[in-house]
């Protein structure tokens, strides 16, 4: 039951590191694309280009996050507590910028729980494996 659980938890871990990379992608590489801005529910090409900056520096936090998560994955086999503790606080911070998200933007439950859900879950179940 313990490798079943750390498995889900370290899937559910690389979900959510790939997903940030993701978003990386799009905030600070492909902002600007209609495709884009319309995702993130911005306006207009203009407001795409006013918020640049801000997208930009969002995108990497975002990027920082989900590298934090693949290097943790990484070092999993061989550096057990560094690696815990990258997967543990990337996760974290993923999950409290998602309740952030859905605290201060109305109508953002669902992309609230693409970047909260999969890094809160992983954490639980990771947390349950360490306890069999």
């Amino acid at each position: 039951m313990r490798h079943l659980l750390l498995g889900s938890g370290l899937a559910l871990l690389s979900i959510a590191g790939l997903f940030h990379l993701y978003v990386f992608y799009l905030e600070s590489v492909a902002w600007t694309r209609p495709k884009t801005w319309k995702t993130f529910k911005v306006p207009s090409q203009e407001h795409a280009e006013i918020i640049r900056p801000m997208a930009l520096n969002q995108g990497f936090y975002n990027l920082f996050l989900g590298v934090g998560i693949l290097i943790g994955l990484a070092l999993v086999n061989s550096h057990s507590t560094i690696a815990y503790t990258l997967l543990i606080s990337s996760a974290t911070s993923m999950v409290g910028a998602g309740v952030v998200l859905m605290a201060s933007v109305k109508g953002s439950a669902r992309a609230a729980a693409m970047q909260a859900l999969p890094p809160f879950l992983g954490v639980v179940f990771l947390l349950l494996g360490f306890n069999q």
